[in-house]
């Protein structure tokens, strides 16, 4: 009787499949974190190049040095947000090759695992596919030796 394969290993690759698909849902999320940061990013340098347009046109206008001052607190400020958000975006940028360092990991370890299913499986073929041979080359050796009694039998 042929036996079925069965990779004594399987849950441990089932186990690696499951943490693959994790560590790929924790890239995207970073990856998504790090997308919305850098477009914070983007809007604060479009609201600093606004405010150098206000602050010229205040300075055409010959404005108040109270109306001035606030433009410049409001330009100092944005600044400070945007070396802020530059080193958020630094982390979050650190975070994602983490993520991608971890998911290469736990790829590497599964495919270890289906390379040495697939042997596996292999070698369990050829020794089936050799198990049937030997089934048949018995089944053929005792029709050969049926056949020659019966000629045995009917040539007395």
């Amino acid at each position: 009787m042929l036996k079925r394969f069965a990779f004594r290993l399987q849950r441990v690759l089932d186990a690696k499949e499951s943490e693959e698909k994790e560590r790929q849902r924790e890239l995207g999320e970073a990856q998504g974190a790090l997308l919305n940061a850098e477009k914070r990013l983007a809007g604060l340098k479009d609201d600093l190049k606004e405010q150098v347009k206000v602050t010229r046109a205040l300075l055409k206008r010959e404005a108040t040095v109270a109306e001035l001052r606030t433009n410049d607190d409001w330009q100092h400020l944005l600044r400070k947000k945007i070396r802020m958000q530059a080193d958020e975006i630094v982390k979050l940028a650190e975070a994602v090759e983490q993520c991608r360092i971890r998911l290469l990991e736990v790829t590497k370890e599964k495919k270890v695992l289906e390379k040495l299913r697939e042997k596996q499986f292999e070698e369990h073929q050829k020794e089936m596919n050799t198990i049937q041979q030997n089934q048949l080359d018995d089944i053929g050796s005792r029709s050969a030796a049926i056949t020659r009694k019966k000629n045995n039998i009917r040539k007395d």
